[in-house]
């Protein structure tokens, strides 16, 4: 599993959505992404997104204002009815100059993935798609459309097998929720749902992987948080995600921890906004 890619399994979920799922709508999600590069300063950019809304939507309840890459911002609100309101907001009453600098794009719900345990490695997309058809009736409909899409492969610990992930139809996710395994040649494939949280290695956000961090951000160590120079020497543990939790969310997180420690809390709430943003056919 790619180190850049924290990947939580749901294994206690046999009897239906999560507990940590709620019946109330999603979230909404507005990415305000710059053109060009001369809008790459985050501060800057969240002060003219704000600054809007300050004046003309002073009642609007954002959830959080989330930095992205490339000095995007991205606006977290209660609803998709909400942040619809604050997109038609920033539209009609930002000066047209500035917000014609900007995409704004709201992002669809995430479709529920699961995972499928060692497959063999020389077996190839197309090949592990028919072979599952074949096996398995309740992968496809009444006209054999395919009610999953292989989405990427994960080496496996046997060097001889990879994984792989695959995104499936919401309507359908009791039904896959319900199989422990799918057919595939003369074998049972082990199954089981996939969260999955990018956590980079470089500034140990969470939201990108180190290919997708700022090239300005310098290298952080992943015990102390300091950036990690020649000469560095780590002050002792302190959890750089849950110590910016505790001072932006008013949380109050242990943080004398690393920040890759499988108990931290910030990843473990990571998962639970995946599930959130999840489409689970509901």
């Amino acid at each position: 599993m790619s180190s850049n890619m924290v990947a939580l399994q749901a294994k206690d979920r046999k009897h239906g959505v999560s507990s940590t799922l709620s019946p109330k709508e999603p979230e909404g999600i507005l990415l305000v992404k710059p053109k060009d590069n001369e809008l790459k300063e985050f501060e800057a950019n969240r002060k003219i997104i704000l600054d809007i809304l300050q004046t003309h939507s002073p009642e609007a309840r954002l959830r959080g204002v989330v930095r992205i890459f490339g000095g995007g911002v991205k606006l977290i609100d209660a609803s998709p009815d909400d942040i619809l309101a604050i997109k038609n907001t920033l539209i009609e009453h930002g000066e047209k100059e500035v917000m014609d600098k900007f995409d704004l794009i709201t992002p669809n719900r995430r479709s529920p993935q699961f995972i499928l345990y060692n497959v063999p490695k020389e077996v190839e997309a197309d090949s592990l798609k028919d072979g599952l058809l074949a096996k398995n009736i309740f992968l496809a409909d009444g006209n054999n459309k395919p009610h999953f899409k292989l989405e990427f492969s994960i080496p496996g610990r046997d060097r001889r097998s990879n994984h792989w992930v695959m995104s499936i139809n919401p309507k359908k996710y009791e039904d896959f929720l319900s199989k422990e395994g799918l057919y595939f040649q003369f074998t049972r494939l082990r199954l089981a749902e996939f969260i999955s949280v990018k956590q980079c290695r470089k500034c140990y956000a969470f939201g990108h992987t180190t290919r997708g961090c700022d090239p300005k951000n310098k290298q952080l160590c992943d015990k102390c948080g300091e950036t990690r120079e020649e000469n560095h020497r780590c002050k002792g543990y302190n959890c750089i995600n849950c110590s910016e939790s505790n001072r932006r969310l008013r949380t109050n997180h242990k943080t004398d921890h690393s920040c890759l420690n499988r108990n931290c809390k910030t990843p473990i709430r990571q998962k639970d906004l995946v599930i959130e943003r999840t489409d689970y056919g509901l």
